[in-house]
């Protein structure tokens, strides 16, 4: 049995079409609760060139244009497709949800609000093949107005995301008191299109990721000839426990602007073997863009936090504790270019490399170091 066709995914992504198990148009007062199953039957490995394969990938439930929607302490197994998916809805609280998905599933995500407003999302456990939690505003509709809070996050991609597909604000967000654990990645703002995304709060965190770039906070255009991105601003993150062997990167590219960026009370515990920075990239976040030819590839450079072009960064109270023995530290602390004003401040590495300086600072301007 295949279900009928509901609209196009969006920027071309694969399978192409929106199908789903359960959907619902233009209502309002919806409620799932309880403490039932509803199962996907997509507990098979999709990815790579199988993914381009299978056609037939609907989501679980998918709302559309709904209001006052409530799902409740049920349990969402195996999608196909993204497990959770509202579009342009109002008024949503999920609560309690234990949803699971194939580990090596592609488009596998868990809970996607899409141009949504007025979204809670609280005590839900998720594990998921693809993004656990992701923010979009895929046709210009902002997304904004969201709690997150109490969460258990476990991803094959992103634990929590922001963007890649974006042509309209994301705003007015808060994501506290969650653990991501056994991830890719933890957190990445991925800004391509159009934006803003703003007004961000990201608090009381406990995250261990395997990535090489478990954090990113990143503008760089799908197209750099059509693209426009305008800016990712007034970002805090405040009180986060990190473990992994990865490093932190804040860069944007071309004209768009990175903004009042706050990274406070961070602590950071290397893990793994030595690395070589040299051939480092940083990830596009998607299949569908095209890669800057005048893009400088910064990731090369040997430090653990690295910030290219951005106005009013402050990072404050970082401890990056390197647990590996001494032979194996393999970067200094910061690595800053075209920063505009900001404050650097109690920032310490305990094992740097006798061959490599602290930090490295190019063309900063009002850029105070404490």
């Amino acid at each position: 049995v295949k279900f009928p066709v509901l609209g196009p995914t969006p920027f071309g992504n694969l399978p192409g079409h929106i199908q789903a198990l359960v959907y619902a148009k233009n209502e309002r007062n919806i409620a799932i609760t309880g403490e039932g199953i509803i199962n996907g039957n997509g507990n098979r490995e999709l990815w790579g060139e199988a993914s381009k394969d299978e056609t037939f990938r609907p989501a679980l439930i998918y709302f559309d244009e709904c209001s006052n929607v409530s799902i409740r302490d049920v349990c969402l197994l195996y999608s196909q497709y993204w497990t959770l998916h509202c579009r342009h809805c109002t008024d949503i609280v999920f609560s309690g949800l234990k949803i699971k998905t194939n580990r090596q599933r592609i488009n596998a995500d868990g809970i996607d609000p899409d141009g949504c407003t007025n979204v809670c999302i609280s005590d839900c456990i998720i594990e998921t093949g693809d993004d656990s939690l992701v923010f979009k505003s895929t046709e210009g509709k902002p997304c904004e107005n969201i709690t997150v809070s109490n969460c258990i996050l476990s991803s094959s991609c992103q634990a929590i995301k922001l963007g890649t597909e974006s042509r309209g604000p994301i705003r007015n967000i808060t994501i506290s008191n969650c653990i991501i654990r056994d991830s890719e990645r933890a957190i990445t703002l991925f800004l391509k299109d159009a934006g803003p995304y703003e007004n961000i709060l990201i608090t009381n965190i406990i995250a261990e990721a395997r990535n090489e770039l478990p954090f990113l906070i990143d503008i760089a255009p799908r197209n750099p000839e059509k693209s426009a991105p305008e800016a990712i601003r007034n970002v805090v993150i405040d009180t986060v426990q990190f473990t992994g062997p990865g490093r932190m990167l804040i860069e944007s590219t071309r004209l768009a602007t990175i903004e009042n960026i706050a990274i406070r009370n961070l602590t950071w515990k290397i893990t793994g073997d030595k690395l070589d920075f040299s051939c480092h990239k940083k990830t596009a976040g998607t299949a569908r863009a095209v890669e800057d030819p005048e893009a400088e590839n910064n990731l090369s450079h040997p430090f653990h936090l690295i910030a290219v072009n951005a106005n009013d960064l402050q990072c404050s109270h970082i401890r990056i504790i390197d647990t590996r023995p001494i032979e194996k530290a393999d970067r200094g602390m910061l690595y800053l270019k075209k920063i505009r004003g900001g404050l650097v401040e109690n920032v310490q590495l305990n094992h740097i490399p006798a061959n490599l300086p602290e930090t490295e600072i190019h063309e900063c301007e009002k850029l105070q170091m404490k």
